[in-house]
């Protein structure tokens, strides 16, 4: 019994516990110039996942003489690399929303158009606490993700969990066919993918 729990606490340790890992990638930098690196990013353990939230807020890199650099979001425009067969771009977005104590956040985009769908990382609150619309247990590492709207280069948007409907309908009202749909309740939080592809869809002539 007690190896079973040693063994079972060793599990949920290696869930979170992180370390680094070399992984090849691009960074697009204010002035447009790209430079091809190698970054130090954190990845779980067990599962081998990247630790996301930490790369909101900063991001590491060796440079050519393997001298570890690091960049704040407000230096750059965007990271690129690939891990285990998905490409992943994350967008330094102006951070309105006050998720992090920078002008600027990492989000990993999930969808790209007129209509940004980005997700972000947070960590659990206490029980019951309200995360915002649409978010979602990291079962390995107890953060959330939560989605997060921009319209163009516009400020970051998220709907009120209770206001859903009223707020949606607000932020894309330029979409008509949308906002009937949204109205009979066509869509719910957890469609917000599919509402993201329709208002690009509606708006994809203008």
């Amino acid at each position: 019994m007690r190896k079973r729990l040693l063994f079972f606490i060793f599990g949920l340790m290696s869930m979170i516990i992180l370390h680094a890992k070399k992984i090849d990638g691009i960074i697009i930098y204010n002035s447009d110039s790209i430079s091809h690196v190698t970054f130090d990013i954190k990845v779980t353990t067990l599962l081998q996942e990247i630790d996301y939230k930490s790369l909101q807020n900063k991001v590491k890199y060796y440079n050519l003489s393997n001298k570890k650099i690091k960049l704040i979001p407000d230096q750059i425009k965007e990271i690129q690399f690939k891990y285990e067969g998905e490409d992943v771009r994350m967008i330094s977005c102006k951070d309105n929303l006050n998720l992090t104590s920078n002008n600027c956040i990492l989000l990993k985009i999930k969808i790209d158009g007129k209509l940004k769908l980005y997700t972000h990382y947070a960590s659990q609150g206490p029980v019951g606490m309200y995360t915002g619309p649409g978010s979602k247990w990291r079962g390995n590492s107890g953060d959330v993700e939560i989605f997060t709207l921009q319209k163009k280069n516009g400020n970051l948007f998220r709907p009120r969990l209770r206001h859903f409907i009223e707020d949606m309908k607000e932020y894309l009202s330029d979409c008509p066919i949308l906002i009937e749909k949204i109205d009979k309740k066509t869509y719910t939080i957890d469609s917000i993918d599919q509402i993201v592809k329709d208002y690009n869809s509606c708006t994809s002539k203008e």
